[in-house]
């Protein structure tokens, strides 16, 4: 059976241990998170004061002074209602909205806010290499970004250009130059429109993509952008995000 976001290669039929008939085999080539739009058909109820604080919020954002908001709960208790009620705000307010969502399976380093950069840029259903590197370059140029920065952006999204000087740097100064790349290029499309960016089971996040949700949620201050966080009991919001539980009112 083919999954919803799974690419694959058929490597044949082979003899499986336990198995009488040989099995279709197929190689994992990439995975990527699928965001599913909730259905809406009644209004939200009893949530008035985490919708006012989301509005405030927004409006605090468009005018240049961002901030993070977490929104904690288990599930099945309005998570990703509150987030719909967010991004509908959020667009009739002219932000625009990206989001990235972590994987329960465990992705790769950078999965998480790779896929929130991969919606900013366009990029969601993209897996090929140039276009991704194409796009990267347009963008870069676009919000007149460095070039060291433009090659760190495209590390992040798992694309290296071929005269990248990456490789020749330590491990340590890799994902240091990661991060400022991935803020850098939030701060820089938050001054061209306001940005609502979502990052969904930050649970499961990756400790890659959690450090940059604190890089850009800590810059988030000076930017007319707000960094919405979604997560369940147990995972630590970057410090300074409100927390908006699903279960009570809005917390500092």
């Amino acid at each position: 059976r083919q999954l919803s976001g799974v690419d694959s290669k058929a490597r044949g039929k082979h003899a499986v241990k336990g198995k009488v008939a040989a099995l279709e085999l197929h190689a994992l080539v990439s995975a990527r998170a699928i965001l599913k739009q909730i259905r809406v058909s009644a209004p939200m109820i009893g949530r008035d004061a985490e919708l006012r604080q989301i509005v405030q919020t927004l409006e605090r954002a468009k005018a240049g002074q961002g901030s993070a908001i977490g929104i904690k709960g288990e599930p099945g208790l309005g998570k990703s209602r509150l987030k719909y009620e967010a991004a509908k705000m959020a667009r009739d307010m002219c932000f625009a909205v990206h989001e990235g969502r972590a994987i329960r399976f465990g992705g790769m380093a950078y999965w998480t806010i790779g896929a929130l950069l991969k919606d900013a840029l366009g990029l969601a259903e993209v897996l090929d290499k140039d276009e991704v590197l194409a796009k990267v370059t347009g963008a870069a140029e676009r919000l007149g970004m460095k070039p060291v920065d433009r090659h760190h952006l495209a590390d992040v999204l798992g694309a290296r250009y071929p005269d990248s000087p990456i490789a020749h740097l330590q491990p340590k100064d890799i994902r240091l130059n990661l991060m400022i790349a991935v803020r850098t290029f939030c701060q820089a499309i938050a001054k061209e429109k306001p940005r609502l960016l979502v990052l969904e089971d930050m649970h499961w996040a990756d400790g890659a993509s959690t450090e940059a949700a604190e890089w850009v949620a800590k810059a988030a201050g000076e930017m007319a952008c707000v960094v919405l966080l979604l997560y369940r009991p147990g995972y630590e919001a970057p410090k300074g995000a409100a927390n908006l539980s699903t279960t009570g009112n809005l917390e500092e």
